[in-house]
């Protein structure tokens, strides 16, 4: 990110780091950080530079256990940006697939969005037959899930969309 030149003196005093940056480099005078905003100290003059680098890792969120339909699944975000599963990606049956906590979710380019998307591996479950009840658990197997960015759901096929994915704690 480019630094923001100063246009007048006294025209930029505080800056807010949002609650979703988990790290942040910031590059100029810096007279003390509180809460989320980072407190400039000194005199300005035209044409002063400072910048904020932002690091946008991938992170799950949970819900509050009152949300009842979220409970035991987590939803992915990085920066400001909530991710969603599509069909086109991961297939049919999006609630068969699970996430395990102690997973890595990597950040990709994406061939056929203008924006990037989030991968993991992850776990879809089958089941043999139409019954629906069992004695004996689904099938498991190993997959990988492609999240795209919400706004973006929705551009390049009709089908299915899953913001809350079912979790498991890792191994």
């Amino acid at each position: 990110m480019a630094g923001r030149a100063i246009e007048s003196a006294g025209d930029l005093n505080t800056v807010w780091v949002p609650s979703f940056l988990r790290q942040y480099q910031f590059k100029g005078p810096l007279e003390r950080a509180f809460n989320l905003y980072l407190r400039l100290g000194r005199r300005w003059s035209p044409g002063d530079k400072v910048a904020l680098e932002l690091a946008l890792s991938p992170r799950r969120i949970f819900a509050h256990p009152k949300v009842i339909p979220d409970q035991g699944r987590t939803a992915l975000m990085r920066g400001p940006l909530v991710y969603c599963l599509e069909e086109v990606d991961n297939g049919p049956d999006l609630n068969s697939l699970v996430l395990t906590d102690d997973v890595a979710i990597e950040v990709h380019a994406s061939k056929d969005l203008p924006t990037n998307t989030l991968v993991a591996s992850a776990i879809r479950e089958h089941w043999p037959d139409e019954a629906l009840y069992r004695a004996i658990p689904p099938l498991r197997k190993e997959t990988l899930i492609r999240a795209v960015p919400y706004y973006a759901w929705d551009n390049r096929a009709r089908g299915a969309m899953l913001t809350w994915i079912r979790r498991e704690t890792g191994k």
